[in-house]
Order: C-alpha cells, then sequence, then structure tokens
C-alpha cells in the first residue's frame, strides 16, 4: 500500500494546492492528514475544503483543537494567537464541523500516526531532541509498534532507535530495519522550520517498509502578499520565504 502523508497546512493555500497536484502524480491508496489545517495564513476554509475531501484520515493538530475549543488561547505566541483571533470568525459552518470530526491518533497496516508526540496527543508535546523521541519509543514499545509518523514540529527529520541508542537522519528516504525503532517527523506544508521553504509531504509504501520525504516550490510570494493583506503580523508573511 502506498499512503500520502502530510501535515501543518497552516491555511497555506498556494502550498497545499501544489502538494495536492504532486500527490495526484503519486497516486497514493490513502492520504493521512497529521493536523493543523488552519493557523497562521490566510486561507483557512479553502485549505479545510481541499483536506476534507483528500483525507483518508484527518488527525487533529494545536491550532485546529484551538478553534474548536479543545485547548486553551493562552497555550499559543503572541502572533500564533493573533493568527487564531483572525481565523476563527472567518471559519465557516462546513470547515468547523470538519475539525471537530478530526481524530487525535491513528494506527494503520502496523504503522501510528500523531500530530504531536503519541504519548498524551492531547498536550500536543514537541518531539525535538533525542529525549523527547524516547519518551514516545516508550509509547511505541508498549503498544507493540516499532514506527510513528507526527507533525507538529515542521522540521522533517527521522529519529532511529537501536541497541546503539537514537540518532537523527535527515536524508529524505528512510528504509525500515527490523529491530529498530523510527519516530518520522514529515515537516510542514505550509510553513517549513528547516531552513528550506519549499513544501514538504512524503510517501510510504508499506509493502517495501521505504518512507520518501519530498520537497516542492509553490508561489511563496503570493502566500506571503495576502497574510499581509489580511492584516496578520507581517513576521508570518516574511517567514515563509526562509523556511524558518
Amino acid at each position: 500500500m502506498k499512503i500520502g502523508i502530510l501535515a501543518d497546512v497552516h491555511s497555506n493555500l498556494e502550498a497545499l494546492e501544489v502538494v495536492q497536484k504532486e500527490l495526484k502524480k503519486e497516486s497514493p491508496d490513502i492520504i493521512i492528514f497529521l493536523g493543523d489545517a488552519i493557523g497562521y495564513g490566510a486561507n483557512p476554509n479553502e485549505c479545510c475544503e481541499i483536506l476534507r475531501e483528500i483525507g483518508t484520515y484527518t488527525l487533529i493538530g494545536n491550532h485546529d483543537a484551538a478553534c474548536i475549543g479543545k485547548i486553551y488561547m493562552n497555550w499559543f505566541s503572541n502572533h500564533a494567537k493573533d493568527a487564531l483571533e483572525w481565523t476563527i470568525p472567518r471559519l465557516t459552518k462546513p470547515s468547523m464541523d470538519w475539525l471537530h470530526t478530526m481524530l487525535w491518533r491513528v494506527g494503520h497496516e502496523g504503522f501510528a500516526f500523531c500530530h504531536g508526540s503519541p504519548l498524551e496527543p492531547e498536550k500536543f508535546n514537541y518531539v525535538l531532541d533525542n529525549q523527547d523521541a524516547e519518551k514516545a519509543f516508550l509509547w511505541l514499545e508498549e503498544m507493540g509498534m516499532s514506527i510513528v509518523f507526527i507533525g507538529h514540529s515542521h522540521v522533517a527529520v527521522t529519529f532511529e532507535a537501536s541497541y546503539l541508542g537514537i540518532s537523527m537522519n535527515w536524508e529524505p528516504e528512510v528504509r525500515f530495519q527490523q529491530g529498530k525503532q523510527y519516530l518520522v517527523s514529515v515537516g510542514s506544508v505550509g510553513q517549513p522550520r528547516d531552513n528550506d521553504y519549499r513544501a514538504c509531504y512524503g510517501i510510504l509504501d508499506t509493502d517495501k517498509k521505504v518512507y520518501i520525504s519530498k520537497r516542492v516550490d509553490y508561489d511563496v510570494r503570493t502566500a506571503s502578499e495576502k497574510i499581509l493583506r489580511a492584516g496578520l503580523p507581517e513576521m508570518l508573511a516574511e517567514r515563509l520565504f526562509y523556511g524558518r
């Protein structure tokens, strides 16, 4: 089975439309969205509509959760809070209804999927280093699983655990090996933070046990200009160009 995986669109329609086209070329059997459809960008409803149509499973991110009252606004930085306060009154009923259907965590074909760390997903804990990854690996072991895919950090990297310890792998292709555990952070479609502005998504081949992270150019200038015209914080427009 081939699975398309994407996360952290953040209302960036230009990035999502390009990724959608690339996914169509890949012809995955299913598509899994790992959360944060909204926040930061200027096209929340358009992004919700696309993700609602293409996602086989759609998981809830912290920005999604805030818009439907599942977490408090004081969880967020000032610019993130400003964007959420701009977004919430503009969300249509279909968008709000869809956000309420999002899942906290899902398993498929022996793989786990979550927005942040799979341990206590409602807390949206980040996985940024080996110590964070170790906690997630303990959860995997308890569940009898070895591979989990997450978003949230906006950074495309894979944590690998073996008897030698935990290491970080920045290569775009990961071949899963017996006896190892893997936490794959899939990066962001709409606001990458790994010094590469291009939209990021990935393809998992469950038969070959291979995951490939992909990057694609999009019209970042238009996405940035929309943010400024909407009156959203200027830094949200600027950061798109630098991938951080």
